[in-house]
């Protein structure tokens, strides 16, 4: 596990329709996290969509820069454009093409209204012989209100069940980096059951096995839970919605927070 990159928000009920929401609370945050299956992403419905999605961040999964499947353009600045005035991409690895060169970047992205103040990515364990798909923890620190947190995004291996556990565990070593401060995870998990995410110390998950939130389109896994929101103790969930779409074959889930003092 190594470290790649360094770079210098009253209870309220979400309403993810086009064209509703609801205004700031200055204690409270509104969080999403969504993969946005960049092999097959048409950018304008998706960018429609996220216009009518009011969160004050969202961790991306499956973004990509500059390849030739999303026409040489950012998924992270695209969808950000109007919506969020900060965003950062993150590399999980380069995109070759046929002639094996590179020819673009896949990975994870944030897209913010508050100021991401700094940005890292660790990697993640992964079984080279079964030459898995690499995989990062991505962590912003954020600015928002006048309040400061760490906001972390993943997309964690669906091929192996102990690497995912391998997986898991590095993240939690990571979190506990920063505790006792604001903390929010978001991604897509990968996950064949929500008991997996007991791994993470100290941290409570918005979609749960009593409530769980299903945001997977797709047969050809154990659970539809695979998008997941956590928390530090130190936040109070609000409430929690999935936000359909047909433009991925996942839903955006997004969650309220309020920050407790």
């Amino acid at each position: 596990m190594k470290r790649i990159r360094l770079f210098a928000a009253a209870a309220l009920i979400l309403f993810c329709g086009a064209g509703v929401g609801f205004k700031p609370q200055k204690d409270t945050i509104r969080v999403a996290t969504w993969n946005v299956d960049s092999g097959s992403a048409d950018l304008s419905a998706q960018k429609e969509f996220l216009s009518g999605i009011d969160a004050d961040i969202i961790g991306l999964q499956e973004a990509e820069e500059k390849t030739a499947r999303v026409n040489g353009v950012s998924i992270c600045d695209t969808l950000a454009e109007g919506l969020f005035r900060h965003t950062e991409f993150f590399e999980a690895f380069p995109w070759m093409d046929a002639n094996g060169r590179q020819a673009g970047s896949y990975g994870l992205g944030t897209l913010s209204k508050g100021v991401l103040v700094q940005g890292e990515a660790w990697t993640l364990p992964a079984d080279e012989e079964q030459k898995l798909e690499p995989r990062v923890l991505t962590i912003n620190k954020v600015s928002y209100q006048g309040e400061f947190f760490y906001f972390y995004n993943l997309h964690l291996s669906y091929e192996d069940d102990q690497v995912r556990a391998q997986q898991l565990e590095a993240v939690n070593e990571i979190l506990a980096q920063n505790s006792g401060e604001y903390q929010i995870v978001t991604g897509d998990f990968n996950l064949r059951d929500l008991e997996e995410l007991d791994a993470l110390e100290g941290f409570q998950a918005v979609s749960t096995e009593e409530a769980p939130l299903e945001t997977y389109h797709g047969d050809d896994w154990d659970t539809k839970c695979l998008d997941n929101i956590l928390y530090s103790s130190n936040l109070e969930l609000v409430e929690a919605e999935v936000c359909p779409t047909d433009t991925s074959d996942h839903d955006l889930l997004m969650a309220e927070f309020r920050f407790l003092k």
